[in-house]
């Protein structure tokens, strides 16, 4: 619920208040499955979203570079979502 809350947030410009719920949606799924389970990547990948819109392009490096990391441990090297994370790194 904390993701979804932090999707809106992100959608309606409230970058602050999106991040904060975004990790919390990030710990509960670390807290559930571990911190290195393949669901994690999606909150990664949603925390660097939101960096980068506050332009915070450091921030977003990192989170996107942990998504990167924790799919490529997941599915591989040659899956699509991890060329997505480089994608999404090379935007930022």
């Amino acid at each position: 619920m904390a993701h979804n809350l932090g999707f809106t947030h992100h959608e309606r410009g409230e970058f602050n208040v999106a991040l904060i719920n975004l990790e919390r949606g990030r710990q509960g799924w670390a807290d559930l499955y571990g911190p290195d389970h393949f669901y994690l990547s999606f909150s990664y990948n949603a925390l660097a979203s939101c960096y980068s819109a506050k332009q915070a392009y450091y921030q977003a490096i990192l989170m996107q570079g942990r998504a990167k990391d924790v799919r490529e441990n997941s599915l591989g090297n040659n899956h699509p979502l991890v060329a997505a994370c480089y994608g999404n790194l090379g935007n930022y």
